[in-house]
Order: structure tokens, then C-alpha cells, then sequence
């Protein structure tokens, strides 16, 4: 087998300026291998099923580009989700119902209710918050 390892760069030059008569297997390959380098996981699972549906529908490139991308963002978004509330280490089968927020301020109990949209189920409300705390607009300048 070949070597494969390539540096991105100019694997991405080949892929895009190299002889454009290149097998349909080998192209394959570099594309993985590409996408290994840049480590775009999810663009390497279902880029294929996504040309196909580009090409029967017609679509521009850009589009194509922008639907792969935004499956990218959209799992690493879940994955870092998932992963901050492993490391919260909340206990994630716990319920808000039985949770008396009566002694709280008010101002608290507010913001509590807020920040879980009124779940009462803990994972949802956690869920919620996190989404809330990773989306944010940081308040560095």
C-alpha cells in the first residue's frame, strides 16, 4: 500500500489543482485522508451521501459546502455539550420537581426558571443551561 501521509496542504492542492482524471478510488482515499488531517469526522461520514443528494437536486457548491459544515458544527456542538456535563459531574437522573425553590430570593428563583425554560426534568434543564453557558457571547475584549 502506498504511503499515504501527505501534508494538507498540499494534499489540498492536489485535490483541487491535480489532474482531474484521478480514479474515483484514489480520490476517495485522499479525500479521507484529508479530512482525517483536518479532522472533520463528520464531514468524513456522510460527505458522499451528501454529494449525491447535491447532485440530484442541483445544488451550487457553496451550498453543498455549507450544509457539510453545518453537520460538523452542529455534532461538535452536541459532543461539547455532552462532554461539559461529564465534567460538571451533575447528577444527571435528579428531578427539579421535588426541589423546593421557596427559600431561594426571588431574583435566584427567576433566573432558575429561566435558565431551565420551566423542565423540571434534570437532564433537559442541565441541558438547557449548558446550551445556554457554551452559546453565550464571551465577555472578553
Amino acid at each position: 500500500m502506498a504511503d499515504l501521509t501527505i501534508p494538507a496542504v498540499e494534499l489540498l492542492v492536489l485535490l483541487t489543482e491535480g489532474p482531474l482524471m484521478l480514479a474515483t478510488e484514489e480520490r476517495a482515499v485522499r479525500l479521507a485522508v484529508a479530512l482525517m488531517t483536518l479532522r472533520l469526522p463528520t464531514v468524513r461520514a456522510c460527505y458522499e451521501e451528501q454529494a449525491d443528494l447535491a447532485h440530484r437536486e442541483a445544488l451550487s457548491y457553496e451550498h453543498y459546502l455549507l450544509e457539510l459544515l453545518e453537520r460538523e458544527c452542529g455534532v461538535r456542538q452536541e459532543k461539547r455539550i455532552e462532554r461539559y456535563l461529564r465534567a460538571s459531574k451533575l447528577p444527571l437522573e435528579k428531578m427539579l420537581e421535588p426541589f423546593d425553590r421557596s427559600h431561594l430570593p426571588e431574583r435566584l428563583n427567576q433566573q432558575v426558571g429561566c435558565w431551565t425554560g420551566g423542565r423540571t426534568s434534570w437532564p433537559s434543564a442541565t441541558r438547557a443551561v449548558a446550551k445556554r453557558i457554551c452559546c453565550a457571547p464571551s465577555l472578553k475584549s
